[in-house]
């Protein structure tokens, strides 16, 4: 697959999460998971399925984050273009339109059914007032 098809398979992805998150549609942005997803978010055991994806979802809004903001940095699949991993920061943005977070995440994604889901996510996270 053509890095540059792929770039724009995971941005049209991601613009989708984002409307879905902005829309509290938590769970529409669990079925852009992987039915047996795994999800490691920092503080948090290991969780496994898709009600976990929406959980956390979930959680992150309902802890102040009205928007994520997201840069694709790294991408790369295989031949067959089956798997892919993307690397990416983030920041998560208040109510009030502040930064109150930064972190890094790696992401597996599979495609399924035509489409690219998130098979394995991990990230990490920093309150902002401890970075600045």
């Amino acid at each position: 697959m053509a890095d540059s098809q792929l770039k724009t398979d995971l941005t049209e992805i991601h613009d989708l999460f984002m409307e879905m998150y902005a829309a509290g549609d938590f769970k529409g942005i669990a079925n852009l998971y992987t039915e047996d997803c795994v999800v490691m978010a920092p503080g948090q055991e290991t969780q496994f399925g898709r009600k976990a994806a929406e959980e956390l979802q979930a959680k992150l809004k309902s802890d102040g984050a009205a928007k994520i903001i997201t840069k694709l940095e790294e991408w790369k699949g295989g031949e067959d273009g089956e798997i892919v991993y993307l690397r990416s920061s983030f920041e998560m943005v208040n109510e009030d339109d502040c930064v109150y977070s930064v972190g890094k995440k790696l992401g597996i994604w599979q495609k399924t059914d035509g489409m690219y889901k998130m098979k394995v996510i991990c990230f990490n996270s920093e309150d902002r007032k401890s970075v600045v």
